[in-house]
């Protein structure tokens, strides 16, 4: 944790393809491809990366080891370690334990929490909320068009009917 303390993190949204695929090979190498694991290049890569630049380095990794990195931390680490990585892995939603659908692709795993909020009886209308104030200067318009690729229905036509079935108890 304390290599996160220390990290030059900028903030910057914008992503390099030949960084990942290095850095994708580093993990490939430093673990899966030997006998023993080089700690400190998973150290580095995943302490020093920015989120954006992980979600690359995940899918080259991927594409480069036939399965997610989550599987190699899995296999090459025990313990502590383990979960260290894989909280990191699963950074955004370790409540939930789903990070990597949050990296690869943070849209359809927001209009699935939309949609989680909203089906069955009642409607959880902080994570409703939440999720719509904070998506909705970034990505928000996205969401909603995925919500409808994915459940049929506008997000719009959810959220009124949500609350008129509330209304009605």
């Amino acid at each position: 944790m304390l290599i996160h303390v220390e990290a030059e993190k900028f903030d910057d949204r914008e992503t390099n393809v030949d960084a990942a695929i290095n850095d994708a090979k580093a993990l490939y190498e430093a673990g899966e491809k030997r006998l023993g694991t080089n700690e400190s290049v998973f150290n580095k890569i995943f302490g020093t990366r920015t989120h954006e630049q992980l979600q690359v380095v995940f899918q080259e990794y991927e594409k480069l080891a036939g399965h997610g990195i989550e599987f190699a931390v899995q296999k090459e680490f025990k313990g502590p370690m383990q979960n260290a990585l894989l909280v990191m892995i699963y950074f955004d939603a370790c409540v939930n334990a789903v990070l990597v659908k949050i990296v690869r692709n943070p849209i359809a795993y927001f209009a699935k929490q939309l949609y989680s909020a909203m089906k069955g009886p009642g409607t959880n209308d902080p994570v409703l909320i939440r999720i719509i104030v904070s998506r909705s200067e970034r990505d928000l318009l996205q969401i909603k068009e995925e919500f409808f690729n994915l459940y049929g229905k506008s997000l719009r036509s959810y959220v009124i009917v949500s609350k008129f079935m509330i209304s009605r108890k």
